[in-house]
């Protein structure tokens, strides 16, 4: 209950049709707002945190954390197929989302199947709501996991998590080009950006160039991996320029949070030219017998 009108958030296994609200008005003087929430055909994957909140103001609220107790499924989250994917990043906390439906239940966490990790609650702590969290994980705290518990004799595993290290670390950024590029019109340019990497780092390449919003452009991507590093390709290609294709091109990639560019100007012309404007006037004199003669164009 309270002075305004409450709403619910609730587990997003749970479907709406299963769900029913019933909302009055309460109080001694009925001043305020009293909401009532009933499911129907609950299952063990409802598990989870059940949230009654302010209409106007979602952060005001309170929660209540409900166990859907099912012996025949201990762990909330169905066992699927394929191992879901974790990202971690060195010395920041890593969660193995296995959370079970009884607070009773004790799990132990499994890597790669044999390797048990017994949890102190210092380096690696259990909670029911959550799971397993490996407070300061390490390079080595990759590969595969999953938990597993044994009730009345017989053991269930979780979900499997295979646990990725991600890095973003890009070393450089370099075009096939250093200076302006000077083209000609109905010509083709082509540029080339690469990137290199440390190993493990995924990257995203992206061009600005002023053809860009008329798709003048097509990209090629390509991928090499070295034994120490990784090198990233994206070239760019444009047909039968024209002069809307002049200015600034940039290669910008990114990972994460960090981002490198490199930049070039190209110039398109109509027709092949040389620009002679000598210094002294039309007319230039040379002395007899001299060895070198200067030109400046």
């Amino acid at each position: 209950s309270g002075r305004w009108e409450l709403s619910w958030a609730f587990p997003a296994s749970l479907n709406r049709s299963q769900v029913e609200v019933n909302e009055s008005r309460c109080g001694r003087t009925s001043q305020h707002y009293c909401s009532s929430l009933r499911v129907s055909h609950i299952q063990a994957h409802h598990t989870g945190s059940y949230h009654c909140r302010y209409k106007p103001w979602t952060r005001k609220q309170r929660s209540i954390y409900v166990y859907v107790t099912d012996s025949q499924q201990p762990f909330v989250e169905d066992t699927g197929l394929r191992p879901d994917v974790l990202f971690m990043k060195v010395k920041e906390p890593l969660l193995i989302p296995c959370r079970v439906t009884d607070p009773k239940i004790t799990a132990a966490l499994v890597k790669l199947y044999t390797q048990v990790l017994t949890p102190d609650q210092e380096s690696i702590m259990w909670d029911s709501k959550q799971g397993f969290t490996i407070k300061a994980p390490l390079i080595n705290s990759t590969g595969l996991f999953h938990c597993r518990t044994i009730i009345d004799g017989v053991a269930y595993n979780s979900q499997a998590y295979y646990v990725h290290r991600q890095v973003n670390d890009i070393t450089g950024v370099y075009l096939n080009t250093s200076e302006s590029v000077q083209t000609l019109k109905g010509e083709q340019l082509v540029l080339n950006c690469t990137a290199t990497t440390k190993l493990n780092t995924r990257v995203n390449i992206t061009w600005e160039y002023p053809g860009k919003t008329n798709k003048a452009g097509s990209s090629f991507k390509r991928l090499v991996k070295h034994s120490m590093h990784m090198m990233f390709y994206n070239v760019l290609t444009i047909k039968n320029l024209q002069h809307s294709d002049r200015g600034l091109y940039t290669c910008r990639v990114t990972s994460g949070k960090q981002s490198k560019q490199q930049n070039v100007t190209v110039m398109v012309h109509d027709r092949p030219f040389i620009r002679l404007k000598p210094r002294n006037g039309s007319v230039m004199v040379a002395q007899a017998g001299q060895k070198s003669y200067k030109i400046s164009a």
